[in-house]
Parts: structure tokens; C-alpha cells; sequence
């Protein structure tokens, strides 16, 4: 058994090259040919620890987040971002440069808002290019979703703008990855606080405005049911999403006449298509993730490809 010995000073050496004096490796994770630095990991971490969202959060659910438990997420958030990235160049698909509003947005945005939230301005940039490319690789696998006129007709008569007058209102609405500071955005603004202004204060992900939405538009049901029954300047409660929670609130609200199935079918089928392809997107998302050879440093766990999670 000897002759696997290795010399306690080479030893040494393998890991000092490959650890941090505090101990933290160089590598967080392998994923294919890509890699993702513990650097990354940690800067992400202490982000999301130190912003005042996390702060609230902790006080309002009174279950603080540890140190390993904010660098997992961070981790398995950079693992889907790699894994992404890898696919896109597997696909040629390259959406790079960011589009206007987004450049613009994060311009506007205060620091210090981005700060509250835990996120960088070149980390708020990241998240809508993923955004972008996930769409992108989406259209270019499942260019054709077929839909026929009968789920069509379906679609029309479950929806409200259908065969029934509907309404457009105008929405402002923010998205916040935990409900705690979602429910705090009512008072803030019954204090005098603008809508948006209140959200990014308490570390929204996103707080914009939807100049039209109707029955088509492409949100949850139940929030574009709870848009059509809530009164104009009301802020609502949280809403769970997928991803997080929402609130929002109606700043006007206008009544537009029935459209005729004709009329709407050029919108039903546009919608119906783009849940379709998310659906099947997320899908194959998942199946190619799973299979992906993951190695984790086991400084932070190890990776869950049942549940394509870091734990």
C-alpha cells in the first residue's frame, strides 16, 4: 500500500493551490467543461445575507438563512446559469447583447435599491440575459407548437375577454422572491410611498409598469382574475407565483367591447404557443440538467439531480 502514499509536502501543496487560506476551494463546482469559482458563490452569498431584504425577511419569518444555506442556492442558481450557457453554445444560440430597456432600467435603478435587494447591477443584467436566452433556445427547439382551432374556441369561451366585455387596465406590479416584504409594500404605500419606489425599497426582484392587461395577457390566472376584481389604487395582497410572489396595483381600468373569436384568435393562439413552448422548454431544461455530470466541492454539499438542487 505504500506506493499510493503521497509525501505530507505535496500534500500541502495540492491544497494550497486548490483552497483559499480560509479554507474555501477555488472551484465550487465542475459542470461539463465548466466551471464555477467559489469566488462567485461567496460574493453572491454575502450579497443576499447583508441586503436589508434578507434582513426583513429574517425578522418577519424569524427563521434566519446560514452562511451554507445561502451558498447553496447561490450555487444551484450559478450551476442552472453555466448549464444554460452550455446549451446555448450546444444550440448556437447567442443573445449577448442586452436589449435597451433592460440597459435602461438598470441604469435607473438606484444602488442602493439594488443593493437592498442583494443583487448587483451586472448580476440584475445576468438574470435578464438568461431570461432572453432561455426564450431563445426555447423558440429554436420548439419552433412549431401546433394549435388547433377547437382548443382555440376552447381558450375563447373560458376567458373572460372572450365572448364577454373585459377590461385593460393599466398595472403597476412588482415580484419579490419571498413573501415577507411583498405583504409590507400596502403599508409603505398607504404612508405615501410610491408603488414602485416602496417595492424596490424593500428589494424587489422587478418592479415595472404593464400599460395593457387583459384577459390575454400572458399572467398567472389567478392574478389576471385578481387584477379585473380589484379596485384602482388598491395595492393587492401577495400573490405565490412559480418563482416567487407578486403584488400589484391598478392605476386605471377601462372597459373594451366583446372581440368576436375571429378577431381574437390571432392573440389566444400567441399566448397558447408561448405557455406551450415554456412548458416543454422547462421540461427538457430539467432532463438535460439532470443528466449533466455535476461535481460539487463537498465544502458545499453535493448536487441533487433528482431535484437538480445543491443540498
Amino acid at each position: 500500500m505504500k506506493r499510493f502514499a503521497v509525501p505530507v509536502a505535496v500534500m500541502a501543496a495540492l491544497l494550497a493551490s486548490a483552497c483559499a487560506e480560509d479554507g474555501t476551494p477555488k472551484v465550487a463546482a465542475r459542470i461539463g467543461a465548466a466551471v464555477v469559482p467559489s469566488s462567485e458563490v461567496e460574493r453572491l452569498s454575502r450579497q443576499w445575507l447583508r441586503s436589508t431584504t434578507r434582513v426583513e425577511t429574517d425578522a418577519a419569518v424569524r427563521a434566519p438563512v446560514s452562511r451554507k444555506e445561502a451558498a447553496r442556492t447561490a450555487l444551484t442558481y450559478l450551476v442552472r446559469l453555466a448549464e444554460l450557457d452550455h446549451l446555448a453554445g450546444e444550440l448556437t444560440v447567442n443573445t449577448d447583447t442586452a436589449s435597451d430597456d433592460v440597459e435602461r432600467a438598470a441604469v435607473q435603478t438606484p444602488a442602493d435599491d439594488l443593493a437592498a435587494s442583494g443583487w448587483s447591477r451586472p448580476d440584475f443584467l445576468e438574470t435578464y440575459r438568461a431570461a432572453r436566452l432561455s426564450r431563445a433556445i426555447a423558440t429554436k427547439l420548439f419552433a412549431d407548437i401546433p394549435v388547433s382551432d377547437a382548443e382555440l374556441r376552447q381558450d375563447y369561451e373560458r376567458e373572460s375577454g372572450g365572448s364577454k366585455p373585459s377590461s385593460d387596465a393599466r398595472v403597476a406590479i412588482a415580484y419579490f422572491d419571498t413573501a415577507g416584504p411583498a405583504r409590507q409594500v400596502a403599508d409603505r404605500v398607504r404612508d405615501g410611498t410610491p408603488f414602485a419606489a416602496a417595492a424596490h425599497d424593500l428589494g424587489a426582484r422587478e418592479a415595472t409598469t404593464l400599460d395593457h392587461v387583459t384577459p390575454a395577457t400572458p399572467l398567472p390566472a389567478a392574478i389576471l382574475n385578481a387584477v379585473a376584481a380589484a379596485p384602482v389604487e388598491h395595492v393587492s395582497a401577495p400573490f405565490e407565483t412559480g418563482g416567487g410572489f407578486v403584488v400589484f396595483v391598478v392605476e386605471t381600468r377601462g372597459q373594451i367591447a366583446a372581440r368576436s373569436f375571429d378577431e381574437a384568435k390571432a392573440d389566444l393562439r400567441a399566448h397558447r404557443i408561448d405557455q406551450e413552448r415554456q412548458r416543454r422548454f422547462l421540461e427538457w431544461f430539467d432532463q438535460r440538467l439532470a443528466a449533466e455530470r455535476i461535481d460539487v466541492d463537498p465544502y458545499y454539499g453535493r448536487w441533487d439531480p433528482a431535484h437538480r438542487l445543491v443540498i
